[in-house]
């Protein structure tokens, strides 16, 4: 991958200045509503650098997208207020229009820019140019942003890079449709929103550090399509790995799966995942809270696992079940994360 000398518009933007200004040259500009942009070429070879475009929010905050000659494109989100420290690497959950929280990782090139790769996939770019509303927790803070215009603008970004040459079939190219078919009318449930998804993020995030696990990190969409993961991981809320297990915490609703039914549908899902001897029991329970523990354990000669499982219960009517999962058929009682999970 061709790393793109980024970012970003060559201006101040709501104070922010760039380095990168130094090393592109501005060669055409367009606009679409509340955004601003771009072509850069670099200033040494005269060769295509990137389409890049911005737009500033009420909150202070500025956006910022760019696509580049291999069509590796980028999100960067630009203020003083961010707190961040150059050169150093940020975890950054978002949703789109409460769709499933996407964990990626961003690099701070200033004190004030916080870069994102963002995968070159059609289905993704698809999502914000059609999205209503991007919601994005930094350092623990979520940012929401209308992306009223957003696709137009995207198109004009699309038009810049295909007019330097780039290929742009990636995020052009129409998706197969599948016939509809005739469903029974659903009843209306309450969906689990971005704001519930990325509260989530968050309360992982604290959970480990109480528990001191450093050596983790979040899983993405595309780690989690991976068959190789256990199916009730794969359709988790929140996932992360660390060198010893895998974690994953689902959200679910009260008034529609009790903590008790969710206890046995876990216990149902790892049952039927084994091929094996299968156990599961109750942990004593937590003296002073509403947590409640449950293990499961696989003796599968080619694919043993054990399971540990945490209920918590959350405002709002809403409760996780918090889980973490070893490849072995051993379930020990992992304390420290129950002790963390007492403290929030």
């Amino acid at each position: 991958m061709r790393l793109l000398r980024f970012l970003a518009v060559c201006a101040l933007v709501g104070g922010i200045s760039t380095a990168a200004c130094a090393d592109n040259i501005k060669i055409s500009n367009f606009s679409s509503g509340n955004w601003t942009g771009g072509a850069y070429i670099d200033k040494d070879t005269r060769k295509f650098s990137y389409c890049g475009m911005w737009a500033s929010y009420r909150s202070g905050i500025a956006i910022h997208f760019a696509v580049d000659g291999d069509f590796d494109w980028r999100i960067g989100f630009g203020s003083p207020d961010l707190g961040l420290v150059q050169g150093r690497s940020y975890d950054v959950a978002y949703t789109i229009d409460g769709s499933a929280a996407s964990r990626l990782t961003g690099s701070a090139r200033s004190r004030e820019l916080l870069v994102v790769e963002l995968p070159s996939r059609s289905e993704l770019f698809d999502r914000f140019r059609s999205g209503s509303m991007l919601s994005v927790l930094i350092q623990g803070k979520v940012h929401q942003f209308k992306l009223t215009g957003t696709s137009r603008a995207l198109a004009s970004l699309l038009e810049c890079a295909r007019d330097n040459g780039v290929d742009t079939t990636v995020a052009t190219a129409p998706r197969p449709v599948d016939p509809p078919k005739p469903t029974a009318p659903a009843p209306v449930v309450q969906e689990i929103g971005a704001q519930d998804r990325l509260e989530a993020v968050r309360f992982v995030a604290n959970v480990l550090a109480r528990a001191e696990v450093r050596d983790y990190r979040f899983m993405t969409e595309e780690d989690l399509a991976d068959k190789r993961w256990p199916e009730i991981m794969r359709k988790s809320d929140v996932a992360w790995i660390s060198k010893e297990e895998l974690g994953f915490l689902h959200i679910f609703r009260t008034n529609l799966l009790s903590i008790d039914d969710g206890i046995a549908a876990a216990i149902a899902s790892d049952a039927k995942a084994c091929n094996g001897d299968f156990a599961s029991g109750k942990r004593a329970p937590e003296p002073g809270t509403e947590l409640k523990r449950v293990f499961t354990a696989c003796r599968d000669p080619e694919k043993p696992f054990s399971v540990e499982y945490i209920f918590v219960p959350r405002r709002n009517g809403l409760a996780y079940r918090f889980a973490t999962y070893r490849f072995d058929a051993i379930a020990p009682e992992n304390k420290s994360l129950g002790e963390a999970l007492k403290a929030i």
